[in-house]
């Protein structure tokens, strides 16, 4: 997606860019009732895929973020000089823009594992069909 915004010209590619950082801009303490709400109309309370569906979509602004200025930086050129010798944008994208991104990939990676281990909140607030008791002393 990073890539998508970076180097594919687009017509709106700023304003979806803008709405895919718009939920980034909100604290995750203010979609803690929302996401709760949707859980519980889905039927998906006590799954952890639902955890982890719900981490990595508040990890995605971030990550689209700082790889999209990561990759809008590599020269443009070797990518076009591979599609003029026959590869495909995929087969490009594979063979020059990841080997030569590995260290943003890394960088996000580190930042987006350090975030995720930091964000207690979540679940601890994870919706559960039974109600555990506070603790008391």
């Amino acid at each position: 997606m990073a890539f998508a915004f970076a180097h594919v010209p687009v017509r709106e590619r700023g304003l979806a860019f803008f709405l895919l950082l718009l939920p980034g801009m909100f604290p995750p303490v203010t979609t803690i009732i929302p996401i709760f709400s949707a859980v519980r109309v889905l039927s998906l309370m006590d799954r952890t895929e639902t955890l982890i569906l719900f981490e990595t979509a508040a990890r995605l602004p971030l990550i689209v973020w700082v790889m999209r200025g990561f990759l809008a930086r590599l020269p443009t050129e070797m990518i076009e000089a591979a599609m003029l010798d026959g590869c495909r944008l995929i087969r490009a994208f594979f063979r020059i823009v990841v080997p030569l991104a590995a260290s943003g990939l890394v960088a996000v990676a580190l930042i987006s594992f350090i975030d995720t281990w930091n964000a207690f909140l979540v679940p601890w607030c994870s919706p559960t069909s039974t109600p555990s008791p506070l603790p008391s002393e």
